[in-house]
């Protein structure tokens, strides 16, 4: 599974890797001369887009666990406002 924090892996994220991202050696060239980009302007209003299902479809990765498979569409469609992934998961389980 690849570690979605990772700042480096290896061919087919195999393994994770310790660079320095300082290293000039590592930089591509004109690395330096970029500018970040800006904050997106945006019309939605803070808090109208915070819908839980999408936590859950980031945080989750189903792989392929057949278990969390079968549980997916539950997750995706009742989710709990609000609620602890961890518990709610515990709580799928024991219906299993």
């Amino acid at each position: 599974m690849t570690d979605p924090y990772a700042h480096s892996l290896s061919t087919n994220s195999e393994y994770s890797q310790v660079v320095d991202l300082n290293d000039s050696a590592l930089k591509p060239e004109g690395w330096d001369g970029l500018t970040m980009p800006h904050a997106q302007k945006t019309k939605s209003r803070p808090g109208e887009n915070d819908d839980p299902r999408i936590a859950y479809s980031r945080s989750l990765r189903l792989g392929s666990n057949p278990f969390l498979r079968s549980c997916a569409v539950s997750i995706w469609r009742s989710p709990p406002r609000k609620a602890n992934m961890v518990q709610h998961l515990k709580q799928l389980s024991a219906r299993a």
